[in-house]
């Protein structure tokens, strides 16, 4: 029998709206947010320097329930993470979602 799972979402924009999760959730500063989007495409325009089987992994498995960590860099801002670039993933890495379910795309 699966159990349901609850998640709590904020704009990556948003240092604010993403220390509140922390704060709601209790969630240790140590315990980095991911990044959820709603297609490949989108990782497509912002350009991050993905291997060819890393692009070709991702067109496979998503939109699905595996998650990629990736290294940060500029990219991120042209996928709108803005101020709270320093509040999703680690200071080195970013894990990115193209989850399976229409609200959370």
């Amino acid at each position: 029998m699966s159990r349901p799972v609850y998640a709590l979402a904020a704009s990556c924009k948003n240092p604010k709206a993403i220390e509140k999760i922390y704060n709601i959730k209790d969630r240790p500063a140590e315990k980095p947010i991911c990044i959820c989007i709603s297609n490949v495409e989108q990782l497509v325009a912002a350009k991050p320097p993905f291997s060819p089987l890393l692009w070709e992994f991702m067109r496979d498995v998503y939109p699905g329930g595996i998650s990629c960590i990736v290294a940060k860099g500029e990219w991120l801002s042209k996928l709108g993470v803005g101020p709270a670039y320093d509040r999703v993933g680690t200071k080195d890495s970013i894990m990115i979602r193209v989850p399976d379910h229409t609200v959370t795309r």
